[in-house]
């Protein structure tokens, strides 16, 4: 695995003492593996790459959309640490689950907002009322959406955790399915059966822009349709760019099933991506 300690210096140095930190926390829920990244379960690794790559995007996003532009170095960095902590429960869910599905275990962000809430992962420098907004982001990153009570003045902060993980998401599941299938974990694709076609109603309602529900999945490539509802969930101008820029749906739509209607999905996925980066 990539070690994005070492993608670019800090010379604060407070993130590399924070990934350092987030590195060991991962690690102690599996320690017959002492320090050994390959060591690790495939879906563990993978959650480490995907928080940190949650970071470097919600950063991106952060130097590069109008809606931040504003913003002072200490919002940035709680943008920052709540991107670092959105997914600390996924270690012990693993470990004492042997799964990432939450319908078997727990809600992954409320576990982890628990664990930020109970000191068991620590934030320098951050106020108990500061604190409690990264909690609160955390809480609801995976939810269907933000609660209409949900505090105004920091939607901002709940938005960009979104964006950014949503996106990271998509390049995971993209480098698992580039993979040889042997090498594959099905808890990426939700553990569901690899059968021909897909299920023509869930095809139907990502047409009609309607969200398909994680239970009307039957089979992967329900799975990888659903993938292509996710732009009409981003917030933020640059995380479309950031999508764009980097072929992330078009990559992804190569490994869509043969079907008539199809390029209807992509085409209109791609129409969203553009419309939102203002191109």
């Amino acid at each position: 695995m990539k070690n994005y300690l070492d993608e670019k210096p800090y010379p604060s140095g407070i993130r590399r003492e924070l990934e350092e930190r987030f590195l060991s926390f991962a690690f102690a829920y599996f320690p017959e593996c002492g320090r050994e990244e390959n060591a690790l379960p495939f879906i563990v690794r993978s959650k480490i790459h995907h928080t940190l790559d949650v970071c470097r995007i919600g950063e991106y996003i952060m130097e590069n959309d109008p809606r931040w532009k504003n913003t002072s170095p200490e919002e940035r960095f709680t943008g920052y640490c709540t991107c670092l902590a959105h997914d600390l429960s996924r270690f012990p869910q693993y470990r004492d689950f042997g799964t990432l599905r939450d319908e078997l275990s727990f809600d992954h962000g409320e576990k982890s907002a628990d664990i930020l809430r109970k000191r068991q992962f620590l934030l320098p420098g951050f106020s108990a009322g500061e604190l409690e907004k990264v909690i609160r982001a955390v809480g609801v990153h995976n939810k269907r959406s933000i609660p209409e009570e949900y505090p105004e003045e920091e939607r901002l902060l709940a938005e960009l955790v979104r964006d950014a993980d949503k996106l990271s998401i998509l390049k995971v599941v993209t480098d698992h399915f580039d993979r040889p299938e042997e090498e594959r974990s099905k808890d990426v694709a939700l553990n569901v059966p690899d059968t021909p076609g897909c299920t023509e109603e869930v095809l139907e309602m990502a047409l009609a822009g309607k969200g398909v529900p994680y239970t009307a999945i039957r089979c992967v490539n329900d799975f990888k349709i659903i993938v292509f509802q996710w732009p009409g969930d981003l917030n933020f101008s640059a995380g479309a760019k950031y999508a764009l820029e980097h072929d992330l749906f078009g990559h992804f739509a190569s490994f869509l099933p043969a079907h008539p209607k199809m390029h209807l999905l992509v085409d209109m996925t791609m129409h969203s991506l553009q419309k939102l980066a203002g191109m």
